[in-house]
Order: C-alpha cells, then sequence, then structure tokens
C-alpha cells in the first residue's frame, strides 16, 4: 500500500495494518513482520515472523533480523517472555503476533528485499529488543539454511 493511501485511511480513522515494501524505511528495530513472498524450501517448515533489527550496511536488497519460533527442537531457540511483546498499538488495536511460547533463534540473519510486501504483524517492547539485541549483538550475519 502506498504511503499516501495508508495517510487517507489513517486520516479517516479506517484501520491499517501497516504495509511496507521497505522495512528500511518504514520499520523500526523491534517491528515483527510477515513476508507475503518469503518462501522456505520444501521440508524447511513454514516461513517464521521476522524480528526487524535494521538494514544491512551495504545492501539495498537485504536487511537484517532475528527469527520468531516456537519450536524447542533446537537448542538455539531461546524462551521469550510475554513482557517482551506489545500487546496493542499505539492505537489500542491488538497485534495478531503477540507472546504464544515465543522462542528467539539467537543468530543475527539476512532478510531480504524480494519477501515484499511486509506486514507488520506486532512488536516487541524495549525490554523485548534489548534481548534479542543482547543475543545477536556482534554476530556475523548468515542466511538460514531453509529460505529460498
Amino acid at each position: 500500500m502506498q504511503l499516501k493511501n495508508r495517510i487517507s485511511l489513517i486520516l479517516n480513522n479506517i484501520p491499517v495494518n501497516m504495509i511496507t515494501n521497505d522495512p528500511t524505511v518504514d520499520c523500526t528495530s523491534g517491528d515483527i513482520l510477515r513476508g507475503a513472498n518469503n518462501k522456505n524450501i520444501k521440508g524447511a517448515g513454514l516461513p517464521h515472523f521476522i524480528i526487524y533489527l535494521g538494514p544491512r550496511p551495504n545492501s539495498e536488497h537485504e536487511f537484517l533480523g532475528a527469527m520468531l519460533t516456537t519450536s524447542d527442537k533446537q537448542p538455539e531457540n531461546i524462551p521469550m517472555k510475554p513482557e517482551h511483546f506489545k500487546e496493542k498499538d499505539k492505537d489500542g488495536n491488538p497485534y495478531s503476533v503477540t507472546y504464544k511460547n515465543s522462542k528467539v533463534v539467537a543468530k543475527l540473519y539476512v532478510k531480504k528485499m524480494d519477501w515484499r510486501p511486509f506486514e507488520l504483524k506486532g512488536q516487541l517492547t524495549e525490554e523485548g529488543l534489548t534481548f534479542v539485541t543482547k543475543l545477536t549483538d556482534g554476530m556475523n550475519p548468515e542466511y538460514y539454511h531453509g529460505n529460498l
């Protein structure tokens, strides 16, 4: 959705989920996104929600993020807490992604812009963002093996 159309909907008090083609422009660290065209290879499961962490230096086609999961299968899946997630946006609308036995994969991932459009599905609290950035700080970014 173009920014002009979003502003029109907001001014007319029509609820709208933020949709963006460029998270590096429209998002802030801690936003939880779903990429409409994020696809995984067969056997890798469904695409995960993305915690937006920031732009990838020297790349217009990628950004940095973390991966949300509910799986207990991997030791790098670190449990999060309910207080790491905002329940509602600033206007009181409930987010669709909140704490649900959530874990974050303790890796810094490269995310692709060609998964656009991205829809805002939730947001971490300041405490949640601090938790995730402490886990990923100093890591070299990598691609998730299951992404196409």
